[in-house]
């Protein structure tokens, strides 16, 4: 994944208000996150991870070793921080997956 296909990506998240399965597919796709499956057949397959829109598969993301926190944010919304490397990301947003999903692709090597 070159650093412009991750932005590209981490700017489309920081734009939209709520995670979706089309989303959840593209971080499939640039993560070259592999299911066994072919690609054109894998929407709306109940056993893709919902990065955007469940906590647990947007810490998924998280490269080995890496620390996180997740907090309620004081203007409202959630504030996720992912630390990995020495490198530090704080993110606000107002879904608790979506902050962990940014956060996390920003820290990822």
């Amino acid at each position: 994944m070159t650093d412009e296909v991750r932005n590209d990506l981490i700017a489309r998240l920081e734009a939209v208000t709520n995670g979706s399965e089309e989303l959840d597919l593209e971080i499939l796709r640039v993560l070259d996150i592999r299911l066994g499956v072919d690609a054109p057949f894998i929407s709306h397959m109940p056993h893709i991870q919902q990065f955007t829109r469940g906590i647990d598969a947007a810490l998924t993301l998280l490269s080995p070793g890496a620390f996180w926190s997740l907090l309620t944010a004081d203007a409202g919304g959630f504030q996720a921080t992912v630390v990995n490397d020495h490198l530090a990301k704080y993110v606000r947003h107002n879904s608790a997956a979506m902050a962990l999903c940014i956060a996390a692709l920003k820290v990822r090597p």
